[in-house]
C-alpha cells in the first residue's frame, strides 16, 4: 500500500505542498476569518443597544468553525482531494461532505484512510 498525503514517510519538498488549490484554501480561510471578525464586531456594536443580539455570538462562532474545518482538512490531506479546489462552491461542498462524513463515522478522529 502506497502512502500519500501529509503522513507520508518519504520527504517531500515545499513545492509539492504549495499548489494553486492550497493557496486558494489559505485565501478562503483568510476571507472567512475576515467576515467572521466583521460579524463579531457588528454583533458587539449592536449588543450595546440591543443586549439580546449577544446571543448570536455562539451561532456565529460555530458557523465559522464549521466553515473553515473542511478547509483545514483539505490542507492536511491534499493528496486525498487532488482534483478539488475549495474556492469553487461545488468542490467545497464535496470536501465538506467527505470531511464531516469521515468525522461522524469515526468519532471525530479522522485519519488519512478515512477520507
Amino acid at each position: 500500500m502506497v502512502q500519500t498525503g501529509l503522513i507520508d514517510k518519504r520527504k517531500k519538498g515545499l513545492r509539492e505542498y504549495i499548489t494553486v488549490p492550497s493557496v486558494s484554501a489559505v485565501t478562503l480561510i483568510g476571507s472567512l476569518t475576515a467576515v467572521f471578525y466583521m460579524a463579531l464586531n457588528k454583533i458587539h456594536t449592536e449588543g450595546i443597544a440591543h443586549p439580546g443580539v449577544v446571543m448570536l455570538l455562539p451561532i456565529a462562532t460555530m458557523s465559522w468553525v464549521i466553515g473553515i474545518l473542511p478547509i483545514f482538512m483539505f490542507l492536511a490531506y491534499q493528496d486525498d482531494f487532488r482534483q478539488l479546489n475549495p474556492i469553487l462552491p461545488s468542490d467545497y461542498f464535496v470536501i465538506a461532505k467527505r470531511c464531516f462524513k469521515a468525522m461522524l463515522d469515526n468519532d471525530f478522529k479522522v485519519s488519512e484512510k478515512n477520507l
